[in-house]
C-alpha cells in the first residue's frame, strides 16, 4: 500500500466517542459522524502497521474492538441524490460503447444530448482527461452536434496528458468534415515525437481517410512525399492504395 494513502476507519458509535477523539486533537474535518458510526480519516503508512490514532495506553484495544471496516476514501461515495447528473452518467460509461449502449444511457438521462458537449469542455478545462474520454466515447455513437468542435478545441490547445489518438479516431468516426485542418496540424506538430511506429500519425491518416473529402485525401497525399518519414509515407500511400503506383517497398520503408 503506498505511503500516505488516505483511508477511512468506521467505528461503532458510543457515547463520548466524538468528544474523546476531539480531546486528542482530532479536528472536525477529520471526524465525520452519523447515526451509526464515527468515520475517522487517517494516513495508513503500511498495510500491517497498527493504527493507534494517538490514543493513550489502554484505549487502543477498546477503540480497535469497535472498528467495523476500512476503505478507500473514493469508496465512500456521496448518496446518489447528492451526485451531479454528469457524475451519474460518467459512472455508466466503461470502455467502448456501441450505439445501442449509448442510447440506453440516453434513455436514463433524456437531456444528455444537450449538455454532454459542455461537460466535455468543462472536464477539459480542469484537465479531467478520463472524464473527457468517457464523455467523448459516449457522444460519438450518438453523433451529438458540437462534438467535433470541442474535440478540435482540445487538440489545438496546449494541454498535455490527454489521449490524442482517441480524439483523433473519434473525429474520423463521426466524419467531422471541418476537422481536416486540425488533424493535419496535429500530425505536423507530433511527427517529430511519434517515432518509431508513428501511431498518432497513423491514426490521423486513418481518420482523414474516413472523412474522405478531397481536402482530406489531398492531405494524405502530401504525407506520401518527402520529407515525411518513410513509415508515415508508407501508411499514407496504403490508405490511398497508391503504394505500387509510387513504387514503395514495404520492407525498405518499414524496416
Amino acid at each position: 500500500m503506498p505511503r500516505g494513502m488516505p483511508f477511512w476507519s468506521a467505528m461503532r458509535l458510543s457515547p463520548g466517542t466524538r468528544d474523546a477523539l476531539t480531546s486528542i486533537g482530532k479536528t472536525p474535518g477529520e471526524i465525520g459522524q452519523d447515526i451509526n458510526a464515527v468515520h475517522l480519516k487517517l494516513e495508513r503508512k503500511l498495510e500491517r502497521e497498527a493504527d493507534t490514532f494517538d490514543l493513550g495506553p489502554g484505549s487502543v484495544g477498546v477503540f480497535n474492538s469497535r472498528i467495523v471496516g476500512f476503505g478507500r476514501v473514493d469508496d465512500w461515495c456521496p448518496p446518489m441524490a447528492e451526485r451531479s447528473e454528469a457524475d451519474l452518467v460518467e459512472s455508466l460509461v466503461n470502455g467502448f460503447l456501441a450505439e445501442r449502449d449509448a442510447r440506453s444511457i440516453v434513455e436514463l438521462h433524456p437531456g444528455l444530448r444537450d449538455v454532454i458537449v459542455s461537460w466535455i469542455r468543462e472536464a477539459a478545462h480542469v484537465r479531467s482527461w478520463t472524464r473527457v474520454d468517457k464523455f467523448a466515447n459516449l457522444a460519438a455513437p450518438l453523433r451529438v452536434p458540437g462534438l467535433g468542435g470541442v474535440l478540435q478545441e482540445i487538440l489545438d490547445s496546449d494541454a498535455v496528458g490527454f489521449n490524442k489518438e482517441d480524439l483523433v479516431e473519434i473525429l474520423g468516426e463521426i466524419h467531422a468534415l471541418d476537422a481536416v485542418p486540425c488533424l493535419f496540424r496535429v500530425v505536423e506538430r507530433s511527427v517529430g515525437e511519434d517515432a518509431p511506429a508513428y501511431w498518432l500519425c497513423q491514426k490521423v491518416i486513418s481518420s482523414l481517410g474516413e472523412i474522405g473529402t478531397p481536402e482530406a485525401l489531398g492531405r494524405i497525399r502530401q504525407m506520401t512525399a518527402a520529407p515525411w518519414p518513410d513509415v508515415v509515407r508508407w501508411h499514407a500511400a496504403v490508405e490511398l492504395r497508391i503504394e505500387e503506383e509510387l513504387g514503395f517497398d514495404e520492407d525498405r520503408m518499414l524496416g
